[in-house]
């Protein structure tokens, strides 16, 4: 009768063990057919590298001297002053200077790249190649083209403006963007992709023409577009070796006082703009990165948007490393005539000891601001 019993008992809290297990179970599947299933990578466009007549690996694969003659990004330097101490070319012979050699893309082509020039070699852009040219000879060391896929729908400018060189510790990184929302890593002796990573959405209008800049291990790039009703501006890090996002900072506030310096977004009109297309400065000693942006969206109906509308038209400094807000500098309130920034701006310590950040608009003016006050030094 004990036995019995005790089977009994022993048989019900199984049961009900089985029972739990399966309710638990249950519950769980049922959840994971709810999930979002993965997402699916965005297709990526086809890339080709073609060797020209002076490629040569082996004389390509030094480290850069970091001498003089070099000019590794947009503006040379991190500053932006684009100064170069060469002094082969003064004021008495320039006239005297002659073409010594010329490359023909053999394309029709909208070329607004910067040259960068590392150990004796040029490298530019157009919107879909990058060339690695001799400069001494002007011998093609190597192309790598770049087929969209699929092809970006609104890209009416067609351009790129350069890339950026970094030299690591494994190796150096060429750095571009390409205008299907896209910004890669190409090797500088061989013209092969390293990396290709997502920046954004080119069905929304945005593009990436602009000339990166790279440093610290991080790649900065932001978008363009802001002219278009879908855009708005933002401000990317990269890592260089993978590609991986590190952060991404909004240029146009949702929160907090410069938010409110906008009217509320609706449907029609949207709070867009502030996207940023040319290049960028960074100060190496605070670490910090300054972004020029554009105007406000839409371009020439100044009363659907009355206010500051905060950050465009500005320098907005962010932190290197963390992508957070140090300060901003707007040039200009409520710009509504497309006077965006057209320049990268400039990190300028002057004889007296100001350390100012100085930035041009399509307005015609040069503003000069004091980078600790943000007081306005001239305009």
């Amino acid at each position: 009768m004990t036995t019995r019993s005790h089977h009994t008992r022993f048989r019900a809290h199984a049961t009900r063990t089985c029972i739990t297990i399966f309710v638990f179970a249950s519950a769980a599947c049922s959840q994971l057919v709810f999930l979002k299933p993965p997402s699916v990578p965005r297709r990526k466009g086809t890339s080709s590298t073609t060797r020209g007549p002076a490629f040569g690996a082996s004389s390509m694969q030094r480290a850069s001297t970091g001498g003089d003659a070099d000019w590794p990004m947009y503006n040379r330097g991190y500053d932006g002053t684009r100064f170069s101490p060469l002094a082969q070319i003064t004021a008495a012979n320039v006239a005297t200077l002659a073409p010594v050699c010329t490359y023909s893309l053999g394309v029709k082509a909208n070329l607004q790249s910067g040259i960068v020039a590392v150990d004796g070699t040029l490298y530019f852009t157009t919107a879909v190649a990058t060339y690695a040219v001799d400069a001494t000879t002007c011998a093609l060391r190597w192309k790598h083209g770049y087929d969209y896929a699929p092809k970006p729908p609104f890209d009416p400018n067609k351009v790129n403006r350069g890339l950026a060189y970094l030299a690591g510790p494994d190796r150096a990184r060429l750095f571009r963007g390409a205008n299907d929302g896209r910004v890669m890593a190409l090797d500088p002796a061989t013209g092969e992709e390293l990396w290709s990573a997502v920046a954004g959405d080119p069905s929304t209008g945005e593009t990436f023409p602009a000339a990166p800049i790279a440093w610290n291990g991080l790649v900065f790039m932001g978008n363009a577009g802001g002219d278009n009703f879908a855009v708005k501006g933002r401000m990317m890090a990269f890592d260089a070796t993978t590609g991986g996002r590190v952060w991404s900072f909004d240029l146009l506030p949702e929160n907090g006082a410069a938010a409110r310096t906008w009217p509320q977004g609706t449907e029609r009109f949207p709070k867009v703009g502030g996207a940023s297309w040319t290049s960028y400065a960074l100060d190496t000693a605070t670490g910090v990165v300054y972004t020029p942006t554009g105007n406000a969206a839409p371009d020439f109906i100044a009363e659907v948007r009355p206010g500051r509308n905060l950050y465009t038209y500005s320098v907005v400094a962010l932190d290197a490393r963390e992508g957070t807000l140090r300060t901003f500098y707007q040039l200009l309130d409520h710009d509504y005539h497309d006077w965006d920034i057209a320049a990268a701006p400039s990190l300028v310590h002057t004889r007296a000891g100001q350390q100012l950040v100085v930035a041009a608009g399509k307005d015609g003016h040069v503003y000069g601001t004091d980078r600790a006050s943000g007081s306005r030094i001239y305009a």
